[in-house]
């Protein structure tokens, strides 16, 4: 999910930079560019960290999982 904001991202900013060489940067002003672009790449670490956030969890609750299926073997092995 990440790579793939990373590079819609990367298009976006690589389209524009086209636009901006044909035009002569008439285009886009820096304005626009933190108006619109900074905000979206800023949307986008949030979203990054929120991910990286819920995937720590998850491996947290496989990890749990994982040892309380080992001692639910344990306990069945030496019969409770």
């Amino acid at each position: 999910m990440h790579r793939e904001l990373q590079e819609t991202l990367e298009r976006i900013e690589l389209a524009i930079d086209i636009i901006n060489d044909i035009e002569g940067r008439e285009c886009l002003t820096d304005d626009d560019y933190y108006e619109t672009i900074e905000p979206s790449r800023e949307n986008m670490y949030k979203l990054k960290r929120t991910l990286e956030t819920k995937l720590e969890r998850l491996e947290t609750d496989i990890y749990t999982v994982k040892e309380t299926k080992e001692d639910y073997m344990r306990k069945i092995a030496v019969g409770y």
